[in-house]
């Protein structure tokens, strides 16, 4: 039989929200929310985020967060919708992230990776299927844009690979050039290999 805790008793309620707090770094409001629903009692509640007041900084786990999230190469928009998912206050998050924005790793990490992304695709996918991919991986269309003219693509190689790939299917004009769109050709370069 699975045990079931008494989340009336204060000691088993606050290693509850210990507990939680470190599998989840959530904000102050996330931990209470999650008390609350565990056990009515609005007073113990209460006791029990005064007693853990000093081990839950907000500020901190933003700060863990945001530098978890630079490691992991994710971009200031993705950083800041993720805390405030997590219902951090939007002003702390905002002075955090300023904080962090200005030095130049992120940057340099941001460009790193799509240049990384641009690099392993550019033999496989069409220009514009990248770019929208990167687009929709929270990074600014700008980047994106500059790191792709330093790059030289040879998307009629590309797609004549496409084509012949297609050719051997043995389906209609009309269904190739529905494939080739579908994978982000342009209508001209399609009509003139065709």
């Amino acid at each position: 039989m699975k045990y079931i805790p008494n989340y009336t008793d204060p000691k088993i309620l606050k290693n509850y929200a210990i507990w939680y707090y470190n599998r989840y770094f959530p904000s102050i409001s996330k931990i209470r929310k999650k008390l609350i629903s565990k056990n009515w009692d609005g007073d113990l509640v209460d006791r029990i985020m005064n007693e853990l007041g000093n081990i839950f900084k907000e500020e901190d786990i933003i700060t863990d967060i945001i530098k978890n999230q630079i490691y992991r190469w994710k971009t200031i928009r993705y950083m800041r919708q993720n805390l405030l998912a997590k219902e951090f206050s939007k002003e702390l998050i905002d002075k955090l992230i300023k904080e962090y924005s200005d030095s130049d790793e992120i940057d340099a990490n941001q460009s790193r990776t799509i240049r990384n992304k641009i690099e392993f695709l550019k033999d496989t996918k069409s220009k514009r299927i990248i770019l929208q991919n990167l687009m929709n991986s929270w990074y600014s269309k700008d980047l994106i844009e500059d790191i792709m003219n330093e790059i030289e693509f040879n998307e009629e190689n590309l797609l004549g690979k496409e084509i012949e790939k297609i050719r051997k299917t043995w389906v209609s004009k009309e269904k190739m050039i529905k494939k080739l769109l579908g994978k982000w050709f342009k209508y001209e370069d399609i009509r003139n290999d065709i």
